[in-house]
């Protein structure tokens, strides 16, 4: 049960640009912990986001594009904007999604590092130095380090955590119980596209074979390689 859940933006001024700010995302999260029998701060590093230096009043693209804004250090819904924000929209910028960045030229930021627990840990426990040694968390000292698993709870996970949901029942090889119980459920659309991503020496061997089971069928298809 989750007791307090905080995201928190910090300015990284070294990946920040002219056109847009960065930012470090941080998420917060005080819960009880079944794992310690205790209350728990749990903290994340949720790779960066990217806000515009232009409000969003200077921009000429539809407004559908906006999702997420920031007015006055707070995050909003654009489609949710209250009162203060609407009269002042010269304060309210943009959180640059895809689409925004696609459209402005903006370049995506890609984490090309290998090994991000190196990278991500140090980040985290930075954060925790600075801003939380001195919490007035009740239940927070200086002192306190994050918790360290037990040798013998590494690795291991109760038997039903691989349980998977499978038409009306459960299952955990979902090879076999696709085919056995069929999907969880049925698209709620009605018209539907699949589309292929493949190696190209696959096309020949693979590709046209699962297209085949698609538009003729599995059955059908089997008896005519059969018997034809």
């Amino acid at each position: 049960m989750s007791f307090l859940y905080r995201e928190v933006r910090m300015k990284n001024t070294q990946l920040s640009k002219i056109e847009n700010t960065t930012y470090d995302k941080y998420t917060l999260k005080i819960e009880y912990s079944y794992l310690i029998n205790s209350l728990a701060l749990l903290i994340a590093y949720d790779g960066v986001s990217k806000v515009a230096t232009q409000s969003i009043n200077t921009f000429n693209i539809p407004t559908h594009h906006f999702k997420k804004v920031i007015f006055r250090n707070e995050i909003l819904s654009f489609d949710k904007l209250h009162h203060e924000a609407k009269l002042h929209l010269e304060e309210v910028y943009p959180v640059l999604n895809i689409g925004l960045k696609n459209i402005l030229g903006i370049e995506h930021t890609i984490d090309k590092t290998t090994n991000r627990y190196k990278t991500y840990y140090q980040l985290i426990n930075d954060f925790k130095k600075k801003y939380l040694n001195n919490s007035t968390l009740s239940f927070l000292k200086p002192s306190d380090n994050f918790y360290q698993i037990p040798t013998d709870k590494v690795y291991a996970t109760h038997y039903h955590s691989n349980n998977l949901r499978f038409g009306r029942d459960k299952e955990i090889d979902p090879k076999v119980s696709i085919k056995k119980i069929g999907p969880y459920q049925p698209s709620p659309h009605q018209h539907l596209k699949f589309f292929f991503i493949y190696h190209q020496p696959d096309r020949q061997e693979y590709v046209i074979l699962l297209y085949d089971y698609f538009t003729k069928g599995y059955y059908w298809l089997n008896t005519n390689l059969l018997y034809g």
